[in-house]
């Protein structure tokens, strides 16, 4: 799976939890409604995660564009992210 793909699936997924937020505003339960923002938050970090490797990691590391190609099956994801860094 493309990782734009991904991008879409979660961006789809943070705005059905919005909807839901405002369309049920007063029926769901408190406790709900604060594991719900807690997951777009979730969402947001991971979006804003794979837009920073699709414009400055390409711009700074010289990776390729990742959220327009295809993942490489010659290498591992993280291993491409990660390539040159040491522990």
């Amino acid at each position: 799976m493309a990782l734009m793909e991904i991008h879409n699936i979660f961006l789809n997924r943070k705005n059905n939890i919005i909807q839901m937020l405002k369309n049920q505003e007063g029926s769901i339960a408190l406790d709900k409604k604060h594991e719900l923002i807690g997951a777009m938050n979730e969402i947001d970090l991971v979006l804003k995660t794979l837009e920073y490797y699709n414009t400055n990691g390409k711009r700074e590391t010289g990776e390729i564009n990742l959220l327009n190609n295809p993942v490489d099956d010659r290498e591992p994801l993280f291993s491409r992210l990660f390539k040159g860094k040491k522990d």
